[in-house]
């Protein structure tokens, strides 16, 4: 059987023992990667035993529009926003986007089909149909066949609606390669969705669209902190990246009849798994239970509440918001798998932070091992409301809780020293000295002369290599010290933008020209991040072929000092397949203006990443020792309690993405 819900970003399982009762916590994880198979239940629990699961389900991996902002618009009375985007024309003529109006916050349909000995599509079973569609027939896609390419489709005729719900449909192609044991996967665009910032210092945050027109959508304030506008997050100008993805459901994730659901149900909750979900009150929230009712009495197949007893329309549209964490209770004595697929989050993210006194259940935002340092960022840290509260005694501060392998919580605290970092630390010229970390640099050159805007390094002129030329070579300020191998950040760098063939300029409007003056100034192709592949003395050159002609300005740098540091800063040393490298920094005016090696490490056999720290990190039973660099595997889970004494606001926090 195919995994069920195949646009599924991650899913994770911990085990942990709690009681049913008033359970308060909330929570936030990111996306996945791959497909992760699950084992729940470890073949002891009863009903009177269940064993309880930590889990978490991400966005949908595939966004139904990426593109660009145009305004943002918010009314403080209705507490209610509008995201307009911009539009362009397709290579049809057409305007997009273009979506039909609400589809974007309707119901969610779930379709399945059938196959026939011949391997075509012979029909479909409309699960459910939705609400809200209107009169526009929503698009269907039809996964690939097992063998050979012809894909079945179903085109706008062949769909039925009937008061904004789809009735039934039929294939236009019924396709063939397929498989009856292995039925196709049938994506029918429904249902509610989030728009997610992809860019800027907000990126990661994603909110509930409420309604839509073909160009713009509507937000309420349930995705937003305390005193938060949209306007504070989406530019009102304009020119912010953005997605826009499905929401999961309670229904796609577990299934919606009993062939698919691999929990167990039944016709009445006591005898049935239960799963929880996060649900925010003017209190701070509860987790509610629900479960699977097999269609016995007067309740339909479905999902339902457990403590609703009249109900008797399922509740399989039950959104599982972007990053919450959800709990399983597992109630019967034989061990169950679950395999869900899924893709690695490639931006940062945003973690909520909750109010004063309460609690928050999340797990490890990325598909990769971070550190703790990472989770909660230098610049995170701080005695205002919307950081991270630290204090020098455990109990009077924010915890951090890791659940590890064996089921036990391991407690961290920020020391109240080194809290006022507005800026993390950056470099990439690390060097090895076999297969141990020698050194890192800042920057270069050490003059600071040499330097603007602290550590950033002037360039004198640029290359701008013929068409087919894929190697662009900067000349710098000064004689720069780099080595085959560092990376290096470009950025500011403006030219005359060339054609084609580099045999003339370009106008604004398209047009040609041989004079400079009239040439369309732009920010060049040399702006990125690239690795040094040759150097003299003051140059080096990177693989990226031109687009102009350079004009001036720009810089280059490895790294940043950062702002805001007032005492011991650590660095960590991460991947390149070793371990154990770190170092601490020198800080002159706030920034990092050196880094000593305190461990080589061992195993590097490429180039690590830099990871900075406060060094301010204490686990609970050694409130001596450095622990910025406690390592959070993949998908664990993670509570974060926030002291009740503290005036602590709901908010959000960015965590870097480690293989962004």
């Amino acid at each position: 059987m195919k995994s069920k819900f195949l646009r599924t970003s991650g899913f994770f399982l911990a085990t942990i023992l709690i009681s049913t009762n008033g359970l308060r916590a909330q929570a936030e994880i990111g996306e996945l990667s791959g497909s992760m198979s699950l084992t729940v239940g470890d073949g002891s629990t009863n009903l009177e035993n269940p064993a309880y699961k930590i889990a978490g389900i991400s966005l949908s991996q595939d966004p139904v529009y990426t593109g660009a902002t145009a305004s943002a618009t918010w009314n403080a009375g209705s507490k209610t926003g509008v995201v307009t985007l911009a539009t362009e024309e397709d290579i049809e003529g057409n305007t997009v986007p273009a979506f039909p109006t609400d589809h974007l916050a309707s119901g969610t349909v779930l379709v399945t089909a059938t196959v026939n000995g011949s391997g075509a599509i012979s029909g479909f079973t409309v699960v459910s149909g939705g609400s809200g569609l209107g009169s526009t027939e929503p698009t269907v896609v039809i996964d690939d066949p097992d063998t050979g390419d012809d894909a079945a489709t179903v085109d706008a005729a062949q769909i039925t609606l009937s008061g904004g719900a789809v009735t039934g449909m039929t294939p236009t192609n019924a396709g063939s390669g397929y498989s009856s044991a292995n039925p196709p996967g049938v994506t029918v665009d429904s249902g509610r969705h989030f728009i997610r910032l992809t860019s800027g210092a907000h990126e990661g945050r994603a909110f509930l669209i409420d309604s839509n027109t073909a160009t713009s959508v509507t937000i309420g304030d349930t995705s937003l902190g305390e005193g938060e506008a949209l306007t504070d997050l989406f530019s009102s100008t304009g020119l912010d990246n953005v997605e826009i993805v499905r929401a999961t459901t309670l229904g796609e994730v577990f299934g919606t009849t009993a062939a698919d659901v691999d929990l167990t149900g039944g016709d009445f909750p006591d005898t049935a798994d239960w799963v929880y979900l996060w649900e925010p009150s003017s209190s701070g929230g509860v987790y509610i239970p629900y479960y699977f009712n097999t269609g016995g009495g007067v309740f339909d197949e479905g999902w339902f509440k457990v403590f609703e007893f009249f109900l008797v329309s399922p509740r399989n549209d039950t959104l599982i918001y972007p990053d919450e964490s959800f709990i399983v209770a597992r109630r019967n004595d034989n061990a169950l798998n679950l395999s869900f697929d899924g893709a690695l989050l490639t931006t940062d993210t945003q973690m909520q932070l909750p109010r004063a006194g309460q609690r928050f259940l999340m797990n490890n935002p990325f598909g990769a091992d971070i550190l703790l340092t990472e989770l909660l960022p230098s610049d995170s840290i701080g005695q205002n409301v919307g950081k991270f509260y630290p204090h020098d005694t455990e109990g009077s501060g924010d915890l951090v809780y890791v659940l590890e392998s064996d089921g036990t919580w391991s407690k961290y605290f920020h020391k109240n020293s080194n809290v006022a970092i507005t800026e993390v630390a950056t470099s990439t010229a690390i060097r090895l000295s076999g297969t141990g970390v020698a050194s890192a640099d800042i920057s270069y050159p050490v003059d600071p002369n040499n330097l603007v805007g602290g550590h950033k390094c002037t360039i004198s002129s640029i290359t701008n290599p013929a068409p087919g030329d894929a190697n662009m070579t900067i000349t710098t300020g000064a004689n720069h010290g780099l080595v085959v191998g560092d990376i290096v950040t470009i950025a500011g760098v403006k030219g005359y933008k060339y054609n084609d063939d580099n045999s003339k300029y370009l106008k604004a409007n398209g047009d040609e020209t041989s004079v400079q003056g009239e040439a369309l100034v732009i920010e060049t192709s040399a702006n990125g991040t690239w690795p040094v592949i040759s150097k003299t003395n003051n140059t080096f050159t990177i693989a990226k072929s031109a687009n102009a002609e350079y004009m001036s300005g720009g810089y280059w740098a490895t790294g940043t000092g950062g702002a805001g540091y007032s005492g011991t800063a650590a660095v960590y040393f991460i991947g390149g397949g070793g371990s154990g490298g770190k170092g601490t920094c020198t800080i002159t005016a706030g920034k990092v203006s050196a880094i000593s090696i305190s461990s080589a490490g061992s195993g590097y056999t490429s180039t690590p990443q830099a990871i900075f720290s406060s060094g301010q990190w204490r686990e609970s039973n050694d409130p001596f020792a450095d622990v910025g660099n406690t390592t959070i595997n993949a998908g664990a889970g993670i509570l974060i309690k926030r002291n009740k004494d503290n005036s602590g606001e709901t908010t959000y926090l960015k965590a870097y993405n480690p293989v962004k």
